[in-house]
């Protein structure tokens, strides 16, 4: 069984002050394996992350 995603969430932000690339990457994997289950606006808005960026 998958992590609720408020737990996975909760990763990626004790993820700390790592190299915006290096996050980037991390969120924008997060969305795709996701995406699929969830709104990608839902877990844009829940990772804080504007639609724009």
């Amino acid at each position: 069984m998958t992590e609720p995603i408020v737990d996975q969430v909760d990763g990626l932000s004790s993820i700390g002050r790592t190299q915006s690339r290096a996050r980037s990457a991390t969120v924008m994997r997060f969305i795709d394996e996701h995406r699929d289950r969830f709104a990608v606006a839902l877990l844009l808005r829940v990772l804080n992350i504007a639609e724009s960026a």
